[in-house]
Order: C-alpha cells, then sequence, then structure tokens
C-alpha cells in the first residue's frame, strides 16, 4: 500500500498507512484534533472527549511496558496519525514517573517528536524544529543507557525521525510508525 500524502490541505494529520498494524484493540475517537482546525477534544460540546474525566492510569513501569494499555493506545493513536491524542496518552503516564529517571525521559521523547509531528502537520516550522530536537535529544539520552526501550529500537528510530523532520514537507518521506520488539500486534500485518 502506498502511503497517503500529509498535505496541508487536509484538515486531519494521514496516517503513514492507513491499514496498519495495532498493539490494542482500544477504539481510536471518532477524529484527529488539529489545534485551531477541529473542536478541542475535551473543551468543545462536540469534542471526542468533552465531559469525560482526565485520564487516570496506573504508574508507569518500564520493566512492564509490554502490559501497559495506555502505552500501547498511545502507540497505536501515534501510528495512526492521531498525534494529539498520542501525546495526551504518554502525558497521562508521564505525571505518573514523578518527572524524574529514564522512564520520564522516553515518554517526554515521544510526547514531543508527536507534537512535532502535529506542527509539522501545521507547517508550524518553529515549532516542528524546536519539538523535534527536544523529543529526540531525550530519547538519545534514553539510548546512552538502553539501545531498545520498551520494545523501541532508538537509534534507528531516532535516526529515521531526524531525517523525516529535515524532509518534504507534503508526504511521508520516512516510516514514522513505531515497532515495538518483543510484542506481537493484536492486529494488522505481523511483524
Amino acid at each position: 500500500m502506498t502511503p497517503r500524502s500529509n498535505s496541508p490541505e487536509s484538515s486531519e494529520p494521514s496516517p503513514y498507512e492507513a491499514d496498519g498494524f495495532r498493539y490494542t484493540t482500544r477504539p481510536f475517537p471518532t477524529y484527529r484534533h488539529l489545534p485551531g482546525i477541529t473542536p478541542h477534544p475535551r473543551r468543545h460540546p462536540s469534542g471526542h472527549h468533552f465531559g469525560e474525566r482526565e485520564l487516570s492510569v496506573d504508574p508507569f513501569d518500564a520493566t512492564r511496558w509490554q502490559f501497559s494499555e495506555e502505552y500501547l493506545y498511545g502507540v497505536d493513536l501515534y501510528n495512526f496519525a492521531y498525534f494529539w491524542e498520542a501525546h495526551e496518552s504518554w502525558e497521562a503516564l508521564w505525571k505518573t514517573t514523578g518527572s524524574g529517571g529514564l522512564s520520564a525521559l522516553f515518554l517526554q521523547g515521544l510526547i514531543q517528536v508527536s507534537a512535532a509531528l502535529l506542527k509539522r502537520q501545521q507547517h508550524i516550522l518553529r515549532g516542528m524544529r524546536n519539538l523535534s530536537r527536544q523529543g529526540l535529544d531525550h530519547l538519545r539520552t534514553v539510548m546512552e543507557a538502553h539501545r531498545t526501550y520498551c520494545g523501541l529500537e532508538l537509534e534507528n528510530f531516532t535516526e529515521k525521525m531526524q531525517r523525516l523532520f529535515a524532509s518534504d514537507w507534503s508526504r511521508w518521506t520516512e516510516d514514522p510508525r513505531i515497532y515495538l520488539a518483543g510484542i506481537r500486534p493484536v492486529s494488522g500485518c505481523s511483524l
């Protein structure tokens, strides 16, 4: 399947591959939030999470990442271009880490990379550059201690994302998806 364009004409980000793989079976939101274009998911009456309580999640244990529904759902959201929603999912986990240690740096890196992809979609160059640099720097710091962390092979991921953030805005020049080692997808292609 040919990846869809990530063109500025679309009101939502487009996933790299619409029929990709998933690590959870949790349903996706009804739309991909794009600030300034779609209703805010929590604050606007038309938002897909309006009236719902803030996410309450179990503390994140990086040694048991395969069992963290919220972490895996964040990966699914990210892989299907729900960048704002992935950010929210991972931020809920990040808050449980006490904002310290490798797991906090790792989650913060993913949050910032996801936010950078949202800025890329919006053609906000400065925001994309700042967030991508910060996020990839956090992931590289984690990589100094672990080549693979929470199933993500960090060197390959940071290198391809570095190339993506330096490339053409109108299409996916690199596969931005997160592939996790040590766990099988529950749907889509087998890895």
